[in-house]
Parts: structure tokens; C-alpha cells; sequence
């Protein structure tokens, strides 16, 4: 897994540059994988008051997180 936009998105999120980070984090979700980062929009949606797209990105973490193969203990 390459980290370097989830982490560079952190710091976006630190700054209170709510958008660009959410760009960032995108990003990462399309080069590592969904999950934990399909989480992260959902909470920035949820600073800004954006209930609708929050609500959305919840559900796309959610499906996301449902395709996740469980492993057998």
C-alpha cells in the first residue's frame, strides 16, 4: 500500500481544507483500496453540514467494506 496521498490528505484535513482532502483521499481509494479511507469523506462531509453527500459516502463505505472477504478464524 502506498500511503503517502492518505497521509498527504490527513494533513489537508489538519488544515481545515476540507475539499482538497476528500480530493486526496479519492485518490487513494482508487490506488490502495477502499477501506479504512472510504470512511474519511463521510466524516469531512460531515464537518462541513453536507448531511446528503455524507450520507452517501456512508453507504459507498459500506459497500466497499461488504466486499471485504472475511477471513475464517
Amino acid at each position: 500500500m502506498r500511503n503517502g496521498l492518505y497521509y498527504f490528505a490527513h494533513c489537508l484535513r489538519d488544515l481545515r481544507k476540507t475539499d482538497k482532502a476528500i480530493t486526496h483521499y479519492k485518490k487513494d481509494v482508487l490506488l490502495n483500496g477502499s477501506f479504512p479511507t472510504d470512511f474519511l469523506p463521510f466524516e469531512k462531509y460531515l464537518m462541513n453540514k453536507d448531511c446528503d453527500q455524507a450520507l452517501a459516502a456512508l453507504k459507498n463505505a459500506i459497500v466497499a467494506l461488504e466486499r471485504i472477504p472475511m477471513q475464517k478464524q
